[in-house]
């Protein structure tokens, strides 16, 4: 029998005490369902289904400096302890808050074939997403596979980061408004933290959009058969990374063991028909303000381009169709 869960913390307007409330819900087993629903200010909402399959979990905030946290198929503190729960599959988080200066410090799947998704309304919130885990102290890694994970936002200053660690994942970050940033990454770890940990993660996609001005995006895939889409839409929209390894505002690799290190600032594009198709191909770009490029490596392996552009709308196209060749230019500042 499927088992319900409701917890409500509301806040009362004469009492300024009553608007600082915990609640916690802990479900462990099969077909269970969790909705926690709480308005106010400085209110946390934590949902624990740690164990089973086919579980549903649902955080509902509105108002301001809100804290949500919700772990499926792992235990808070992993990261410290090193103890971990039985892995759940098939489960679906949905988290939405209303509001300014909330946070969802903690999204946890772990398992396979998860689905969780962010819908955020207002301004100066985070999201910190993860599926799957890396442990950066060890440096081991749980692995989680066909999983699926979206964060919207909508308003200024916000921040969106979402780290997924397996096999045939997908991810999708929409951002609007001015002053935000979007950090995703698959089969990578850095947190802006300097640390490295791929495991041979394939077959992930993911696709990040923002609409709006002064907004920033790091993506990082790593592994075989991935696919990257990055759409930035306004004005000083700047695609970022790793120190020097920024990626474009789009960009597809479809063969074996392809890389790609760049930079772009200031309305730097790379055109949408730019991409990588054979193996083993390698690319470093650098852009600024107003740069235009568009290459090409299309079904030669081993092929090298090295483009650096120095602002004031240069334009440069590079079209690599066979294998081992080595394109090298160098304009502007």
């Amino acid at each position: 029998m499927k088992k319900v869960s409701l917890v409500l913390g509301m806040v009362l307007a004469v009492s300024m005490a009553m608007a600082q409330n915990t609640a916690t819900t802990r479900q462990i087993g099969n077909g269970d369902g969790a909705t926690l629903n709480q308005s106010g200010t400085s209110n946390t909402g934590v949902v624990l289904q740690l164990k089973g399959d086919d579980n549903t979990g649902t955080l509902l905030q509105s108002g301001s400096s809100n804290n949500a946290n919700m772990y499926q198929g792992i235990i808070s503190g992993y990261a410290q302890s090193g103890t971990i729960e039985m892995a759940a599959n098939s489960n679906t988080g949905y988290i939405r808050q209303v509001g300014s200066s909330n946070n969802v410090y903690d999204f946890f799947q772990l398992g396979d074939r998860n689905t969780g998704s962010v819908d955020i309304n207002g301004n100066s919130n985070r999201v910190e997403f993860q599926q799957g885990f890396t442990n950066y102290d060890s440096g081991d890694a749980v692995l989680s596979n066909d999983n699926h994970a979206s964060v919207t936002q909508k308003f200024d200053n916000n921040f969106a980061g979402l780290w997924q660690w397996g096999d045939g994942n997908t991810s999708n970050i929409a951002q609007t408004g001015y002053y935000n940033n979007a950090s995703v990454s698959q089969g990578y770890s850095y947190r802006d933290q300097g640390i490295a940990f791929v495991p041979d993660a394939q077959g992930n996609v993911s696709n990040v959009s923002q609409v709006g001005n002064y907004n920033n995006i790091r993506a990082m895939q790593l592994g075989n058969y991935n696919t990257l889409s990055l759409t930035q839409t306004g004005n000083s929209n700047i695609v970022g990374g790793m120190p020097g390894t920024g990626l474009p505002t789009y960009f597809r690799q479809t063969g074996d063991d392809n890389s790609f290190y760049g930079t772009q600032t200031d309305g730097a594009t790379l055109k949408a028909t730019s991409g990588q198709t054979g193996s083993y191909d390698y690319i470093n770009l650098s852009q600024g303000a107003g740069d235009n490029a568009e290459i090409i490596q299309a079904g030669g392996n081993s092929n090298s381009v090295w483009l650096t552009q120095g602002g004031g709308g240069q334009v440069a196209t590079i079209l690599q169709t066979g294998g081992s060749n080595t394109a090298s230019v160098s304009q502007g500042n």
